[in-house]
């Protein structure tokens, strides 16, 4: 039990540590968008201010992609790890254990030597004497 509240606690906190840089980086992209939008009002050339318009928007687009990006690879990161530490938590089979596991358990046995209707892709190739 233990062990599997450690991997939950450690796998919320990745999380949550995600989603305050991912909230950083989106806050952080809007003020450096808002800055460059006020200082493109300043140019006085026309086709200056539309460029740096454009290079405002650009520079605010990639941000985003990249906090996303930054996002979704955290997030895959902390679920791989849970999953591996949760792996770890499971009871472990013996040696003895996993040797006799398959002894008898085999698919078919019981069932006309492993010939029944459909088994193994066999429909139809059955003479009816089986």
């Amino acid at each position: 039990m233990t062990c599997n509240k450690t991997a939950v606690d450690a796998h919320d906190n990745a999380l949550i540590a995600a989603y305050d840089a991912y909230a950083t980086a989106i806050k952080n992209a809007l003020r450096i968008h808002r800055d460059a939008v006020k200082a493109a009002w300043d140019v006085t050339d026309a086709s200056a201010r539309r460029d740096a318009f454009r290079a405002a928007e650009q520079a605010l687009r990639d941000a985003l992609r990249q906090a996303e990006r930054d996002l979704r690879s955290a997030t895959r990161t902390a679920d791989k790890k849970f999953k591996t530490d949760t792996r770890a938590c499971r009871p472990r089979v013996s040696d003895d254990e996993g040797q006799n596991k398959d002894k008898g358990e085999h698919r078919g046995e019981g069932h006309k030597n492993g010939r029944e209707k459909g088994f193994h892709g066999d429909q139809g190739k059955h003479n009816g004497n089986d």
